[in-house]
């Protein structure tokens, strides 16, 4: 109960923090004000691809503050020196001491972590949005519309819902790989020890490796799984949910793999270098098993995504 409860205050705070510093923040985007970038507000406009941010984003959270719950609780040893194999059901109701372990000093840190993480990786999305739509105008006539580039334009209108989906699952693939950094498997361990000052720095270094891994996944996408496309044009100038969707279900599936590497980088001898190896490998089959998908399908994967066909977006991933 002491967990569910505590694990329900943070998500909330989280969720209204996040709202205003990360889905549709004032500070991005001069053209609205602080009222038209409610999320309820836009949720009340039909704006189902805002939601579908807001949604991913706290099942992520969620995630990731359910890593800071140690495992294997019966094998926590109380103070009298009984676990939880000895207690009797009745004693096991009261017990609290294995709570302790979860409002611990470390948890709040890793929880600034990740919140000013979650703000700092709009970012690179919205500047890889600006080059590629940048892009987009060159070879335009004059007096064509000029492309919007602003990240906010995307949340606040409720009919363009294909950059929503790649940005929703671009931060699922965030906080799925700080699941691997911030993952605690022994009560008797934290993510960082106060008398190792630079246990922190470990940790930062984490995050980095992950964001880069992620960013590099988001690439692999744009350059060679959909390789006949310009994503962010496609989805921006042309609101094609089949690229988004394609793009969505690797970069969540990429994140997996990077949460995996991130968790056990130190393994390897030496250091931090199956965890690259591993990466590279599973980008490298991810292209190749998205070649063969294409060749066995009935259809032709070229053309419908070109359509923006959804069920085609759906099955690619």
């Amino acid at each position: 109960f002491g967990w569910f409860a505590t694990g329900t205050v943070v998500r909330l705070i989280f969720r209204s923090l996040l709202d205003h510093m990360v889905v549709a923040p004032k500070l991005f985007g001069w053209r609205y004000t602080h009222d038209q970038l409610r999320i309820d507000r836009l949720i009340k406009k039909n704006n189902w691809g805002t939601a579908v941010v807001v949604g991913w984003l706290q099942i992520v959270v969620t995630r990731i503050i359910n890593t800071f719950l140690p495992a294997f609780c019966w094998e926590f040893v109380y103070s009298d020196g009984s676990t939880q194999i000895d207690m009797r059901f009745g004693e096991k109701l009261v017990a609290t001491e294995y709570i302790f372990t979860v409002w611990h000093w470390d948890r709040l840190v890793a929880l600034c972590f990740v919140f000013l993480l979650f703000v700092l990786v709009r970012f690179p999305f919205e500047l890889r949005m600006k080059l590629q739509l940048a892009g987009a105008r060159i070879g335009q006539a004059a007096d064509a519309p000029a492309v919007e580039t602003a990240l906010n334009y995307y949340i606040f209108e409720n009919k363009l819902n294909a950059v929503n989906l790649s940005f929703g699952a671009f931060l699922v693939a965030v906080g799925n790989f700080m699941c691997g950094v911030f993952v605690d498997e022994d009560y008797r361990v934290s993510f960082a020890a106060l008398d190792n000052p630079g246990a922190w720095g470990v940790v930062m270094l984490q995050i980095l490796v992950g964001c880069v891994m992620t960013l590099v996944s988001l690439m692999v996408n744009d350059i060679f799984v959909l390789h006949k496309y310009k994503n962010m044009v496609e989805m921006a100038c042309n609101d094609n949910k089949a690229v988004a969707l394609i793009e969505a279900g690797s970069l969540i599936g990429s994140s997996f793999i990077i949460e995996a590497c991130v968790k056990g980088w130190d393994y390897s001898d030496p250091p931090f270098v199956s965890a690259i190896i591993l990466f590279l490998v599973t980008q490298v089959l991810i292209v190749l098993f998205q070649l063969v998908f294409e060749s066995a399908t009935a259809y032709n994967d070229e053309q419908e995504v070109a359509i923006g066909n959804s069920a085609a977006g759906i099955l690619l991933p």
